[in-house]
């Protein structure tokens, strides 16, 4: 288990996945300063159906406990030749600024050397500079040019980062 500011980190439960799901939206909602619809949650949800799909949740209580206080989550996947996916990630709006991101990143770059990935990468949308500065405050760096998002078409970049130890 691992702690940075009084934020725990543990694996999430099957049952934990909507509520970290409706954490994604309200994130999503307060970021774009919209409501996300039907087909933004659903292809959230499909993260967690992803090949070798690992959820991790961030709690806000001492005891890191399945009844705890969630304030953020990822969702990792398997993307085969030993690369891991940072599909989903997200604080709670209301717990930005308390160590969730860094603590979750810390935990996922841990658990991709301990299953022997050598890269972990994942897609941010271009404008999102809060996302972008955590990512690369831990080391990710760009990689290639922008695509357009499946949902809605705003430029997303890869961002990649080599496992420690590999």
């Amino acid at each position: 288990m691992s702690a940075l500011d009084g934020i725990q980190v543990r694996p999430g439960t099957a049952i934990e996945a909507d509520a970290c799901v409706d954490l994604w939206l309200a994130a999503l909602t307060d970021r774009d300063g919209e409501d996300q619809g039907a087909p933004v949650r659903e292809r959230a949800r499909s993260k967690f159906a992803l090949p070798g799909a690992e959820l991790l949740v961030a709690t806000r209580t001492g005891d890191g406990g399945a009844g705890s206080e969630i304030v953020g989550f990822a969702v990792t996947s398997d993307r085969g030749d030993a690369v891991v996916g940072l599909e989903l990630f997200a604080t709670r709006p209301d717990a930005r600024g308390l160590g969730v991101g860094r603590a979750l990143l810390e935990r996922v770059l841990a658990d991709a050397e301990a299953s022997g990935a050598v890269l972990v990468e994942l897609e941010s949308r271009v404008t999102n500079a809060r996302a972008i500065a955590v990512y690369e405050a831990a080391g990710f760096r760009p990689e290639g040019d922008p695509v357009p998002h499946p949902l809605g078409g705003d430029p997303v970049v890869r961002y990649a980062l080599p496992v420690v130890g590999a």
